[in-house]
């Protein structure tokens, strides 16, 4: 079986240290790719291609070193000397170490229901808009929704499907309206869904609650839900 672990990434990666947050960001990255290479039975593949893969992370890591130099930064992410701006870039880093185990384990991520409203109605459709779909404030706040959230649309009329983000409207207007490109595809008066996602773990699922807001003919709120993620709810 072959192994991406070659000298000069043993070498490199000891000179980090893995007790700081690159060091083990590094560490974390290049152990899970013997245990990818084995899961995934590529055991032909060749010498040269798994090791420049397991290089990849450290090349990086140089970059934000640079980086980390030219902004006056130590290792830890404080400042070293005075004048320079708070720098956040190593939380990028932080919150990737969360999800890549040292032991070569991924975590899964779920994609369940967030929010939805459902039953509204469209108001306008304008093609000449900045493309967006626009919600009247109130239903947003009911919802959970926010402003350039993604959110996926279906007209329940003709059945397409899109996506866009969202903009808000003018509270207690009611107005549901399809801006740009999308609005070749629908017309007011049809009735739509608006969706949106969150990705979470197994774990966090078991808690999760979606939002659900129906509407009536006129985009007033007749029943405001919440559905569990759980099989025994």
């Amino acid at each position: 079986r072959c192994c991406c672990w070659s000298p000069e990434v043993v070498i490199k990666t000891s000179s980090i240290g893995v007790d700081t947050p690159t060091g083990s960001l590094v560490s974390s990255i290049c152990l899970t790719i013997p245990a990818w290479v084995r899961a995934s039975r590529l055991d032909r593949v060749p010498m040269r291609m798994v090791r420049f893969c397991s290089i990849i992370p450290l090349m990086l890591i140089g970059k934000a070193r640079q980086r980390q130099r030219s902004d006056g930064l130590s290792e830890s992410g404080v400042m070293d000397e005075p004048g320079h701006s708070a720098v956040h870039w190593l939380k990028a880093p932080a919150r990737m170490a969360e999800y890549c185990r040292p032991d070569s384990e991924f975590i899964m991520l779920l994609t369940l229901l967030r929010a939805k409203i459902h039953g509204a109605i469209i108001t306008q459709a304008n093609r000449n808009y900045v493309g967006s779909i626009t919600i009247d404030l109130d239903l947003l706040k009911l919802c959970g929704l926010l402003p350039n959230e993604r959110v996926l649309v279906a007209d329940i009329h003709n059945g397409v499907r899109f996506e866009t983000y969202i903009l808000a409207g003018k509270k207690g207007s009611g107005v549901i309206g399809i801006n740009g490109a999308a609005a070749h595809l629908v017309k007011p008066g049809e009735k739509i869904i608006i969706m949106a996602f969150a990705e979470m773990t197994p774990e966090e699922a078991t808690d999760h609650m979606a939002r659900v807001l129906v509407l009536d003919s006129s985009n007033k709120p007749v029943k405001n839900m919440t559905i569990a993620s759980r099989l025994d709810a």
